[in-house]
């Protein structure tokens, strides 16, 4: 199903079916976007389980307890070399529905954030790397400071090193906080760090505290990296190829412009036509166009 609607001053507004909104969001979306699919759908798919697990008669103890082996990273060095692949897939995986929410929105926020300045490879191999990291840090520092580890799950740790890439890199870049206002970005990330560092002597938390650090540090090292190649481009003035003066149109604009009309091509199309004439690459285009 599209609708079509036409509003004064509003732009167009598209209305789908659920399925094929969720469809092409995932296929178009940003590399943030589909980290955040991946993870809600991992959620569902082990509540969906339980409901499964329950019908067929087996304890919710024993359920949870063949996802943990499965997917989660084990505490101990022998595990992980009997399930290698939990070093990965303990990053996509939330049992508690405000752990997920709290992670998704931090990746949303800080990694939309990111994603203006930076590519989706980049969002991407921060995701996996901050979450390695944590699981180093969670299988060999944890224990020196007392932490018992049984097995390990979540994004926190790939979460962090995002959101620590855009604090440094954007460290003067206000972020407005519900109640606070207006906070810089570095203010933000040292606020979150201290809380983290003061963790470390609470026997529950420690290992949670020593994953997320360990994210941070990612982060922090990539954003310095992303911080000094700046300014070398700025001192270069490379950028400055881009900048025109006069009434001459800069290449964005330009994109932009034809963008548009091709855009307006695909709605008279639609409104001669309908929906289902349009090519896939057509719907894909008016999707984008839906979504900014």
């Amino acid at each position: 199903m599209f609708i079509f609607q036409q509003g004064s001053g509003m732009g167009p507004m598209f209305t789908m079916g659920f399925r094929e909104l969720i469809k092409n969001s995932f296929k178009n979306g940003s590399s943030v976007t589909k980290l955040i699919y991946i993870n809600i759908a991992i959620y569902l798919a082990t509540k969906v389980g339980l409901i499964f697990a329950f019908l067929f008669g087996i304890p919710k103890s024993e359920y949870f307890q063949a996802l943990n082996s499965v997917l989660d990273l084990p505490g101990t060095i022998e595990g992980v070399m009997l399930a290698p692949w939990t070093v990965i897939t303990y990053m996509f995986v939330h049992y508690g529905f405000l752990h997920l929410l709290f992670n998704m929105f931090l990746l949303f926020w800080f990694g939309r954030a990111l994603k203006e300045r930076s590519s989706n490879g980049v969002i991407i191999a921060l995701y996996i790397l901050g979450g390695l990291v944590g699981a180093v840090c969670y299988l060999f520092i944890a224990p020196k400071f007392g932490g018992t580890l049984t097995h390990l799950a979540g994004a926190s740790a790939s979460v962090m090193a995002i959101m620590a890439t855009r604090c440094i890199w954007e460290w003067r870049e206000p972020i407005q906080i519900f109640l606070l206002g207006s906070v810089k970005s570095l203010y933000v990330l040292l606020f979150i760090l201290g809380f983290e560092l003061l963790q470390l002597s609470n026997p529950i938390g420690v290992g949670s505290a020593v994953v997320h650090l360990g994210g941070a540090v990612v982060g922090l090292l990539c954003g310095v990296v992303c911080l000094i190649f700046t300014k070398r481009i700025d001192s270069t003035g490379a950028e400055q190829e881009m900048h025109w003066e006069g009434n001459y149109e800069t290449p964005h604009t330009s994109s932009k412009r034809d963008e548009e009309e091709r855009v307006n091509r695909i709605l008279d199309k639609v409104s001669e036509s309908g929906y289902d004439s349009l090519t896939p690459e057509e719907k894909s285009i008016l999707f984008k166009s839906g979504q900014r």
